[in-house]
């Protein structure tokens, strides 16, 4: 009840429609909830927007981190015999209009 405040129940009660105060303060504190409610909403769901605009480019970074990774665990040796054979890599893979490639096309990223 933090978003009702400190009143007095007195007004409420003396007031000569006491009926009518007790609806129009009722239908106050429900419509403040709302929007408060609302605007809640709306931020969280910019925020998730701003996440998921990014989320190809975040998911290409960890990938290629976790090669890296890889690639310095592995003996010197071993390593320039993958970079020999890797030397070029071509691939013919599906991508959208923006050049993002479709890894897998029913996963779904948020939005309606």
């Amino acid at each position: 009840l933090t978003i009702l405040g400190s009143y007095d129940q007195g007004v409420l009660s003396d007031s000569d429609h006491g009926l009518l105060a007790i609806l129009t303060f009722l239908f106050a504190v429900v419509a403040v909830l709302v929007v408060a409610l609302n605007a809640l909403i709306a931020v969280l769901s910019d925020s998730y927007a701003r996440v998921q605009e990014n989320a190809v480019a975040n998911r290409r970074k960890e990938r290629t981190e976790l090669i890296v990774e890889y690639l310095s665990i592995l003996p010197a040796r071993k390593r320039r015999a993958i970079e020999q054979k890797t030397r070029y890599f071509h691939a013919l893979l599906e991508a959208d209009e923006d050049g993002d490639l479709l890894i897998n096309k029913d996963d779904w990223e948020g939005g309606l």
